[in-house]
């Protein structure tokens, strides 16, 4: 809205600074240096728009976005994301949308009591593709 319509005369009080919430606690934090100061015009409103943005996508959950990547780094390692592109990265966080039952069958070590006549395992290899997916 701020950017589609002349907020010259509307007496918005708008600085470079926003009120958001720094681990349950709600606090002033300014968009650039000095901006509680400094306020929002027609002339520099789309700088304004352009740092909530940044703000509210980036910086106010970085934390977040760190911890993520801490796991996400230890799963693939840094170094070697950029070799993937994002249908591979998600071929290997999701693996295949179907199961092969035979891949499964041929690559199955059998622990436990169980083998490949169980009758759990049996009922697996009988159920159709859909029937494998469990809705949790």
């Amino acid at each position: 809205w701020v950017l589609d319509n002349n907020i010259s005369d509307l007496g918005l009080g708008l600085t470079f600074a926003v009120e958001t919430d720094v681990f349950g606690t709600m606090q002033e934090v300014e968009l650039k240096p000095g901006g509680s100061r400094m306020s929002v015009t027609e002339g520099n409103k789309d700088e304004y728009v352009q740092l909530v943005a940044e703000m509210r996508m980036t910086r106010a959950i970085r934390p977040q976005i760190e911890s993520f990547l801490c796991g996400f780094h230890e799963f693939i390692p840094q170094s070697l994301v950029s070799l993937f592109d994002e249908y591979e990265l998600e071929m290997l966080l999701s693996g295949l949308p179907e199961i092969s039952v035979s891949d499964w069958q041929e690559n199955t070590e059998y622990t436990g009591g169980y083998n490949e006549d169980t009758p759990v395992v049996q009922v697996v290899r009988t159920l159709s593709c859909n029937q494998r997916w469990i809705d949790v």
